[in-house]
This record gives structure tokens, C-alpha cells and sequence, in this order.
């Protein structure tokens, strides 16, 4: 482990499933970061994206 303040001091590796886990946990934030800055750009969200994508001819109502 580096030394870092955040690790804890006893431990020596990290399990392969809180790493794998960790990776989705933040993949998962950073997607919805992103999805919230291009909701702020173009003021589309992304029910209305799906449905444009799906092929309806206009966005559903919320």
C-alpha cells in the first residue's frame, strides 16, 4: 500500500472485490457528474434522449 493519511495503517493490500467494486462505485458517480453538466449544456434529460434515441418522433412529457 502507498503511504498515504486516507489508508488505514494494519493493512497491507486491498481485496480484489472492494477494488472491483470501488471502480464501479466510482464510474458510476463520475457517468452521473458528466450526465448532470450535459443536462446544464444542451437542457435535454436523458428520459427525453432515450426516447429521441428509441426513435419517438418527439420527447415524452414529464
Amino acid at each position: 500500500m502507498p503511504d498515504a493519511p486516507w489508508h488505514p495503517e494494519d493493512l497491507e493490500s486491498w481485496p480484489l472485490r472492494w477494488v472491483a467494486l470501488h471502480l464501479v462505485e466510482e464510474c458510476a458517480r463520475h457517468a452521473g457528474h458528466a450526465d448532470i453538466i450535459r443536462e446544464s449544456l444542451d437542457g435535454r434529460t436523458a428520459y427525453e434522449l432515450n426516447a429521441l434515441a428509441d426513435g419517438a418522433r418527439r420527447p415524452p412529457l414529464q
